[in-house]
This record gives C-alpha cells, structure tokens and sequence, in this order.
C-alpha cells in the first residue's frame, strides 16, 4: 500500500488463543532472512520475544462487484493475485488480531456502502517457524472462501456456503521460518471466519512492520 503505510508498534499486552502460545522461557534459534512479501514491507521477526498474532487489512467491495452475490471463481486451486478483490482501490483499515477464530455471523467491515456489511475480504500476514519436519495441522472453517499460504504455496484453501462449513486438514510445512499470508473473501452465504493452527514444533508471530517499500 502507498499511502496508508502504517508503522505498528508491537507490544505484548495481547492474549492469544491455546494454539497461539509458544512455551515460556524457550530461546527458538532462527537463521537472518528477509524473505520476499506483499507491502507493506514486512521483516524477519524476534523469535524470543515476539507477540502471536496477525497483521489484517480489511476491504469493503462494491455491491456490484461481478464476483460477489455468486458462485463464480470457486475452483481449486485458485490464484487469488488474478482477481482485483485486495486491491488498494477497496481498502477500509488496518489492525492487529491476535487470533483468526472470528465464528459465524462475522461482519467487520461496514462503511454504510450499498449492502454493507455483505461483501468484504480481509488478508493477514505472519510468520511461522517449523521445527524439524512435524506436521502441522491447519483448521479452516468459513461462509465463503478462504486460502492459507505459506511461502510461495497454498498449503489450506476452503470454499464453502450456508451453513458455516469446517474442515481439518493435516499438511508438512518447509522447516524454518516462512512468511504467512491467509486471505479471505466473503463472497456469498454466512459470513464467518475460522483459522487456526496448531503444531507441537510449530511457532507463529506478528510480523515487524518497516515504512516505506
């Protein structure tokens, strides 16, 4: 984003989730890097210290909007960078959420736009760090369509309707650290949102955020 670049202050005065918490006192020892990830810039984190939790940026999509009222644009794997519904163009706010287990009749986003609060998506970014090779085993339950990615691949996707419709799934992430990304459109149908991970070797945090590109 250009001109809403946002410079959050991380604190560690925010509760997380079971799944969310990492073992007290452990010192988790991540190789430096930089990897690649969508704006606004975003750095590798301080693993000791770092809060659980999720940078989200919120987007309210016109009524109009020719992919949403519908089923269109469900399949399978589907690259959510073809479609304009993250676009700057649609952007409401920012914020911090230190969990995604929003439940059923989940609607953040109203502007009184036509139909609001009906048509929105939201994308949040993160970092994961695997131990090893463990499995980690992601949780999904959503009114709509959701994608979870890590690195450059989707690893969890869900398109669903009424009702609110859950899934597990137990996947094999890259060891180390990776970049998160989970998107969300609700398109059609109830509008809830349920992501959860959870892994014995498995930390994530909230990314630190840099200004600028």
């Amino acid at each position: 984003m250009q001109s809403r670049r946002l410079v959050v202050l991380v604190t560690a005065l925010f509760a997380c989730a079971p799944d969310y918490q990492v073992d007290q006192g452990e010192e988790i020892k991540v190789p430096v890097a930089q990897p690649d990830t969508s704006e606004p810039a975003s750095t590798s984190p301080d693993w000791a210290n770092c809060d659980r939790g999720w940078a989200g940026s919120f987007y309210n999509l016109p009524a109009d909007h020719a992919d949403f009222g519908n089923d269109s644009l469900t399949e399978s794997p589907f690259d959510t960078s073809l479609v304009d519904w993250w676009d700057d163009t649609f952007f409401s706010f920012q914020r911090f959420d230190a969990n995604l287990d929003f439940g059923p009749g989940w609607s953040p986003v109203d502007e009184g736009l036509p139909e609001d609060p009906a048509w929105f998506t939201a994308r949040w970014l993160g970092w994961a760090y695997v131990e090893g090779d463990a499995p980690v085993e992601i949780h999904l339950a959503a009114g709509s369509d959701v994608w979870v990615k890590v690195g450059d691949q989707i690893y969890a996707d869900l398109h669903a309707g009424d009702p609110f419709e859950a899934r597990s799934q137990v996947v094999n992430l890259p060891p180390g650290q990776s970049p998160v990304e989970v998107s969300f459109a609700h398109r059609r149908g109830e509008p809830g949102l349920s992501v959860r991970f959870s892994g014995e070797q498995l930390h994530l945090c909230y990314p630190e955020w840099t200004e600028g590109n």
